[in-house]
């Protein structure tokens, strides 16, 4: 029985509408909390060595 309300929910061809997002604004962002700055990467940092950086960007806080 359960196999049959299955089947007939699948082929009743009403799909669920996909919600849509709410458009980010640039006036829903807010300052940033808690920033430091520990490095910049521009065009030419992109080959240089970070070992010299204090923590790794997963221990940053």
């Amino acid at each position: 029985m359960t196999e049959f309300l299955v089947c007939f929910n699948w082929c009743n061809g009403e799909q669920p509408q996909p919600k849509r997002r709410q458009r980010l604004d640039r006036n829903m962002i807010g300052e940033p909390t808690n920033f430091v700055h520990t490095a910049h990467v521009g065009a030419r940092e992109m080959s240089a060595d970070y070992s010299s950086v204090s923590a790794p960007l997963g221990q940053a806080e």
